[in-house]
């Protein structure tokens, strides 16, 4: 700590005083954690523990996008966003994010929250969309041939197989 002092005299010169500042410095803080985390859609799994660092959510293939909304746990921290390989691009606090694109399968995105003393923690969040596609991509019988040949597009099929198979594989 720092002192400062003041000394002062009254204008008769009867009277002087001295008053003392002590300047103390805070530590920087090294809270780097969330108090809460919370989605536009989908639930957190398992529910928010501050130290928890990973959640799965899962959102209906309807869903094309998705904003998070992260609260700091000290005021003073910061807090970094990153989508997939992309760059960590900074977020506000207790707001929502931007709109998040979610691909079909599964979106990483990572909460990055940087302590005043410059100590980071990960929160990294697995947001899965199932396709809406139900298309297959092919289909083989054994042992026959398929008529006609496969197309996703195509919904009718005729195999014709020997009189001895009593057996079919589908893949």
């Amino acid at each position: 700590s720092n002192s400062i002092a003041l000394d002062t005299t009254s204008a008769d010169n009867n009277q002087s005083l001295r008053y003392t500042v002590n300047i103390i410095r805070e530590a920087l803080s090294a809270e780097a954690r969330l108090s809460n985390l919370s989605l536009s859609a989908g639930s957190l799994s398992p529910n928010f523990d501050s130290a928890t660092i990973v959640y799965d959510t899962e959102v209906p293939s309807s869903v094309q996008s998705i904003t998070v909304k992260p609260t700091l746990a000290d005021k003073k921290a910061s807090l970094t966003l990153q989508v997939g390989n992309d760059h960590y691009v900074p977020v506000a606090d207790d707001i929502h994010s931007s709109s998040i694109p979610l691909q079909e399968g599964q979106t990483l995105i990572r909460i990055k929250v940087t302590a005043q003393d410059s100590s980071e923690k990960i929160y990294t969040l697995r947001v899965f969309r199932p396709s809406s596609n139900a298309d297959l991509s092919q289909l083989n019988v054994t042992p026959a041939e398929l008529s006609p040949l496969f197309d996703s597009s195509t919904f009718n099929y005729e195999a014709t197989v020997e009189y001895n198979v009593s057996q079919l594989t589908l893949k």
